[in-house]
């Protein structure tokens, strides 16, 4: 077994990185909206730019003219969590694998994504991927979600480490552009809804086509080391 080493960190994103969610979440993001709001959701639903931010952005955001309380918003945000728990939304090819391997190598991994805490916690514990990570940050405590870097820079100021030193897996350019501005490095992943060609040119280190096609040789390199 190698010697961990402390000196990187390796971040995940979540949804469409690691589980194939990003077209069924939209769905059932909007679907709740429906239900429990009775708000049309027409105009929205097929706008890809709009998938890789939060569902709390998204309500706070797109139906100015409903006026929602924060009681409303929180109550529908809790079905959305619930019914997306109960979908049973698949794991990606390859993507348990990448993560016992990175956690092979290095101490310090962490999960990043536009989803509350609680979510990921969940998710990632329902897969049996939850004990590799030492750090989730979600939105419950950022201000800014992607593609601000906020959430990436707070990742690594947690762990104490410099930007260059941390990688991400990402599948949106949101995320890729979240990451890059945090001065991090990037593997895109096109298993989500956006090209290698889109991921690439907001600044991906290395496109892959899914976390199967992840080796090791390809790490070191991109962190200098």
């Amino acid at each position: 077994m190698p010697k961990k080493t402390t000196d990187h960190l390796i971040c995940f994103d979540l949804d469409g990185t690691l589980i194939s969610s990003v077209t069924i979440a939209n769905q059932l993001f909007y679907d709740t909206v429906e239900e429990e709001l009775n708000l049309s959701t027409t105009a929205f639903r097929s706008q890809k730019n709009l998938m890789a931010l939060s569902a709390e952005e998204r309500l706070a955001t797109l139906w100015p003219e409903a006026n929602l309380q924060s009681g409303q918003i929180k109550e529908t945000l809790e079905v959305y969590r619930q019914k997306k728990m109960s979908a049973g939304i698949p794991i990606l090819p390859g993507a348990k694998e990448a993560v016992a391997l990175m956690a092979e190598h290095f101490e310090f991994m962490a999960c990043v994504s536009n989803s509350p805490d609680e979510l990921i916690e969940e998710t990632l514990a329902s897969l049996g991927l939850l004990h590799y990570f030492s750090k989730l940050t979600g939105i419950n405590h950022v201000q800014f979600s992607k593609p601000h870097p906020e959430i990436y820079t707070s990742t690594v100021d947690y762990f104490g480490l410099k930007p260059e030193d941390c990688l991400t897996f990402e599948d949106s350019t949101t995320g890729v552009r979240s990451a890059k501005a945090a001065g991090m490095r990037v593997i895109g992943v096109t298993t989500g809804l956006e090209s290698g060609e889109d991921l690439k040119k907001d600044g991906a280190d290395v496109v892959l086509k899914g976390l199967d096609g992840l080796r090791f040789e390809m790490i070191m390199p991109l962190l200098n080391a």
